[in-house]
């Protein structure tokens, strides 16, 4: 019988190596081409993403070990077919050092002006175009709401409302004519508001409470609300300045109309009641001057305005910066599920002040999340030197004011080598990512770096899949909106 193999018969090993290739190919085209998962480092866009370790310590509180790192999925696909859009979150080369990657969101577009007022953003085209808000997308706006307060559990309402006319009974209010609540201190841009629970406590418990230092004028009010028959109206109040807003919803007994009014002057108004006896889930916003009623989970008012604080005064009343307010009039109401959020309240100053500035064309504004702590398009600086000897052909040497990563530290910086031959030198780090050492160099200052170049984007950011509890005091399964 002939030894020799039948056309076209392989060895097992074979079949298996060629496989084994095949799987490797498409691994390595999905993670270049397609799709990348990425690990969140920092805190710059908390709490839409979560990047925090505290293993190491907290500056003056005790070393307490809590680390939520969010994994994502990056599609990179998109920066083929089209450019970013404004509120998106891209993955993106950092310009003044392309070894690192930074991921923040997409807020001001080629050609544009943008400014940072009242914790806002306004944009324009140029000098003669006067400056219009940036209002965010519903989907983008419910997303970034943070809670401040809420009636869980049994806590109670009167801690942080003045109560006049309601009784409490555990986290639920009651009234049987007219009442009223009004937030006891203003609503500032805390360090923690919007935190998942399962953070929120432990970080508060390693960081104190990092009250926040502006009153912010994006402010939500939610609640459940059963009227009674006899009941008239229902109004919540988001007061920030000299702008007084407020939505009035009227009861069974009531006028038959739901308004929105701005200093007593109505915006907007439609025709209603509510129902006696159900319970109504009620919310009341103002968000990027525009107001906006809830009822049941779906919109039954909404209005832009203009706010009488102009974009080019920064003189904020300081005698009642912002408040919120429950008023009931008429018949008994039963509240419960009481809620405050507060929006995102762009800071225009953490280490230096940034009011403005003008995009190029190709280029685009990032900025983060977690304004109030967040090295962004507002506060990059270019870093130019020239030394004397070149190193690696080069003489004149640009990069960022400081390095970025883990650890962050001037550029240039002092060689702490333990060879004290060597400590004479000089390190610095290019926008390449890399170093060049050298004993002696001209500063030539530094200059602001706003913006990204379009080929600088990697992939757009869409979706959270891990950590998962246990692994993870909070779940992070979530579309990034």
């Amino acid at each position: 019988m002939s030894s020799e193999k039948a056309p076209g018969e392989r060895h097992p090993w074979r079949e298996h190596l060629e496989t084994a290739a095949v799987a490797v190919v498409m691994a390595l085209v999905l993670k270049y081409f397609t799709l990348e998962a990425f690990q969140i480092p920092t805190g710059s866009m908390q709490p839409t993403l979560m990047g925090l370790d505290t293993s190491r310590g907290y500056p003056g509180y005790a070393r307490t070990a809590l680390r939520v790192s969010d994994r994502i999925l990056v599609d990179k696909t998109t920066p083929f077919f089209r450019d970013p859009k404004r509120w998106e979150v891209w993955v993106f080369l950092f310009p003044l050092d392309r070894s690192n990657r930074y991921i923040k969101r997409v807020v001001g577009l080629p050609g544009e002006q943008i400014r940072v007022a009242y914790g806002d953003l306004f944009v324009r085209r140029d000098e003669r175009e006067e400056w219009r808000i940036l209002r965010k997308p519903a989907h983008v706006q419910e997303s970034l709401w943070r809670e401040v307060w809420a009636s869980a559990g049994e806590q109670r309402p009167g801690t942080f409302w003045d109560l006049s006319g309601f009784e409490e009974s555990g986290s639920a209010l009651s009234a049987e004519g007219s009442a009223r609540a009004v937030t006891r201190e203003y609503i500032r841009d805390a360090y923690l508001d919007g935190y998942p629970p399962g953070i929120r406590g432990p970080l508060s418990e390693i960081s104190g409470p990092r009250p926040g230092s502006t009153a912010v004028r994006d402010l939500r009010v939610r609640a459940a609300v059963r009227p009674s028959a006899q009941h008239s109206q229902l109004a919540l109040h988001v007061d920030w300045g000299a702008d007084l807003l407020r939505a009035e919803l009227s009861g069974p007994n009531g006028t038959g109309y739901h308004k929105i009014v701005l200093n007593d002057r109505e915006l907007a108004t439609v025709p209603g009641r509510l129902a006696p006896g159900k319970l109504h889930e009620v919310q009341f916003q103002r968000a990027d001057e525009a107001a906006q009623i809830t009822l049941d989970g779906e919109v039954i008012l909404r209005a832009e305005f203009a706010s009488t604080h102009p974009v080019e005064s920064f003189n904020i009343p300081f005698s009642s910066p912002n408040k919120a307010k429950i008023e009931s009039e008429g018949g008994p109401i039963a509240i419960d599920s009481l809620a405050l959020d507060r929006d995102i309240h762009y800071t225009n100053r953490i280490q230096d002040e940034f009011l403005s500035a003008t995009i190029p064309e190709g280029e685009y504004f990032m900025m983060g999340d977690n304004s109030s702590d967040s090295l962004d398009g507002r506060f990059w600086k270019e870093k130019r030197i020239t030394i004397d000897d070149p190193v690696r052909g080069k003489i004149t040497l640009r990069g960022g004011l400081s390095t970025s990563g883990e650890s962050v530290s001037p550029n240039p910086r002092r060689n702490q080598s333990t060879d004290p031959a060597l400590r004479s030198q000089w390190i610095f780090r290019d926008e390449l990512g890399e170093e060049y050492r050298f004993e002696r160099n001209e500063d030539h200052g530094t200059e602001v770096r706003h913006t990204v170049p379009r080929e600088f984007f990697l992939g757009r950011a869409f979706f959270v899949f891990w950590p998962l509890p246990p692994f993870s005091p909070a779940a992070r399964f979530q579309l990034i909106r």
